[in-house]
């Protein structure tokens, strides 16, 4: 009788509760995606998607407890999700769902499997006990099997409780890490505490806190540990942080056998937050010892990209660097470069400079601190000495259908690398106007040389008299 007068009421379409029920399971979530994506959500957009749900008792409506309950073998699908559990009830007054008796969702390569499962309409919660599942994570090579006491769902944020990653898929795998809570923000950071690195039962490795920002290709830093002819055996450490979501980075502590310390730090901004006119960069520092030398290698970087709006952008990147090359003498490089592109509709740039130099210096830190005069170690060779300077411009309008105003200009200038200095100045205009399976074309174009470069024939310019151009091509 109870189940007769639940098809009755669902037949109806009486209250909120049938089309409720439908939606809490098609609320039920969960894709785990690794470092990079997070946890999914899935929720039914409307009347139009198609749920199936299967048991071999059937549905059984309680009027008095206020539940729909379905149990043996209960299967629901919807779009590429699976979900099954031996037992299934929806209290249709508080809007919660139960699953239990070996509870498991599949979608595609992902996999969960829990004793129970509970999920909560109202705020769109829910949780799986005692689970463990395999999935797919970004830039990892095969399946990464999961397990933990408690995994919950928010509606922004998916938290583990005492939970194991690892890539073995033995019973007992050959390695593992394992963390007693992590805290997941999909598409912005994964945050862990009291996480250990273990090589079979051993722990190896210990941090109290980690935070892996999801918007960058940043993951777990485990030490590497490796060797080289030029350092001998060296390990490497990085310490990602997490202030908020417009700023993160990661310190880096290393150390070489032969050479010595080495650490820096990568610091991430973002200002404006994601909108058109919003700008995001990096900074970048590091420093080591080199064996031969009391004084460092070094580099330092900066970057920053600045939005112009939804068709524009303007982009600096700097950079410095000092190698030492022997007791008296270091390597230094500079770069800078810098870039504005508009992408708009009927007019179109892009404007480009770039500056690069590099020199042998002399830094007087020879043996005992101080070096003869004219003793500048090992220097640089000739033909990496030298500076050059590039920029580059292209315009493009459309002032009419079909027709185009072309420029491409650029400079180049160039002294040192053991060749003859070099300037150079360029230009090209164009007037097009394309029909159907025809193409014309009016074009000047001029290179200016004012000193002789390397060819067997020296000049000092050329140039490309007013041309016409028609070009046909099958429609």
């Amino acid at each position: 009788m109870r189940r007769e007068r639940a098809t009755r009421r669902c037949l109806r379409g009486g209250g909120k509760a049938p089309w409720a029920f439908c939606c809490g399971i098609l609320l039920l979530l969960l894709a785990f995606g690794g470092a990079g994506g997070g946890f999914l959500a899935l929720a039914a957009s409307g009347p139009a998607d198609t749920l199936t749900l299967r048991s071999n008792e059937g549905l059984v409506y309680d009027d008095q407890a206020g539940q729909v309950v379905a149990r043996g073998d209960v299967v629901i699908t919807y779009r590429d999700y699976t979900l099954k559990a031996q037992e299934m009830r929806y209290d249709l007054r508080t809007h919660r769902m139960d699953l239990s008796g070996g509870a498991w969702l599949q979608q595609g390569d992902r996999r969960i499997q829990a004793e129970s499962l509970t999920f909560q309409l109202d705020d769109e919660s829910g949780r799986f006990f005692n689970f463990a599942g395999q999935v797919a994570a970004k830039g990892v090579k095969g399946p990464v099997y999961i397990r933990g006491r408690q995994l919950q769902i928010l509606p922004k944020a998916e938290t583990l409780q005492d939970a194991s990653f690892t890539t073995c898929d033995l019973e007992h795998p050959h390695y593992h890490v394992q963390a007693r809570k992590v805290i997941i923000y999909p598409d912005d950071r994964l945050e862990a505490w009291s996480v250990v690195y273990y090589q079979g039962k051993i722990p190896l490795l210990y941090w109290p806190y980690l935070v892996i920002p999801l918007r960058r290709d940043n993951r777990l830093g485990l030490p590497q540990v490796g060797y080289s002819e030029r350092d001998g055996w060296y390990i490497r450490n990085t310490y990602n942080y997490y202030t908020h979501s417009g700023a993160s980075g990661s310190l880096v502590l290393d150390y070489f056998q032969k050479a010595g310390w080495g650490g820096g730090a990568r610091h991430n901004f973002r200002l404006g937050g994601d909108g058109p006119w919003s700008g995001q960069g990096t900074l970048y520092g590091y420093a080591r010892q080199t064996g031969v030398s009391p004084l460092l290698d070094w580099q330092l970087e900066g970057s920053y990209d600045q939005g112009l709006g939804s068709q524009g952008s303007l982009k600096l990147a700097l950079g410095r660097s000092q190698q030492q090359t022997g007791p008296g003498s270091a390597a230094q490089k500079d770069s800078q470069r810098l870039n504005l592109s508009w992408q708009g509709n009927p007019f179109r740039l892009s404007w480009t400079w770039d500056g690069q130099a590099s020199a042998s210096v002399a830094t007087g830190s020879g043996t005992g601190g101080a070096s003869a005069a004219g003793d500048t170690g090992t220097s640089l060779p000739a033909w990496a000495q030298g500076r050059s300077v590039t920029s580059q411009l292209q315009a493009q309008w459309q002032p009419w259908a079909g027709g185009k105003l072309l420029l491409d200009a650029g400079y180049q200038q160039r002294d040192g690398f053991d060749s003859p200095a070099l300037w150079r100045l360029s230009y090209r205009v164009a007037v097009q106007q394309e029909w159907p399976g025809q193409t014309w074309e009016l074009l000047r174009e001029e290179v200016i040389q004012p000193l002789p470069g390397e060819e067997e024939v020296p000049w000092t310019s050329y140039a490309r008299e007013p041309e016409l151009r028609w070009t046909l091509r099958p429609v």
